[in-house]
């Protein structure tokens, strides 16, 4: 990970990643625009239904302020994906080095998690920085 990559560190800031299963794409931008409201400008939608990347594609387009990235990725095809629709980052379970080494060529912050205690630990991109998110 680049040491001056803002996104661990707004996350860390707004003390929330709002993580998500979006069913219908028309709700993707209402949710982020309230979650904004809220004082939440970082949110993780899950790769669970086929609303999942247009939502993504919606909410960097017109929520601009909205750190938006997407969860569950387990092949490297779905960072390019990710990276098509404009996510800021991607989360996947377990540590895969293609979805890792994919999402360094492609410049995205990844964050592999392994369930771990309470929260997940988590080692962005080629696991040199880790982090628990509690």
């Amino acid at each position: 990970m680049k040491t001056n990559d803002p996104i661990p560190g707004r996350i860390a800031t707004s003390g929330v990643l709002a993580v998500l299963v979006i069913d219908r794409v028309e709700d993707a931008v209402p949710v982020a625009e309230a979650l904004l409201a809220g004082g939440v400008d970082a949110m993780e939608l899950t790769l669970r239904t086929e609303a999942a990347l247009p939502s993504l594609a919606a909410i960097s387009a017109e929520v601009p302020e909205m750190m938006v990235g997407i969860g569950t990725i387990i092949d490297p095809l779905q960072v390019k994906q990710v990276v098509d629709a404009g996510g800021s980052f991607g989360v996947s379970p377990g540590t895969n080095p293609e979805v890792i080494r994919a999402a360094e060529q492609a410049g995205r912050l990844h964050l592999a998690a392994e369930a771990a205690g309470k929260g997940k630990a988590v080692a962005p991109r080629s696991c040199e920085d880790c982090r628990r998110l509690d």
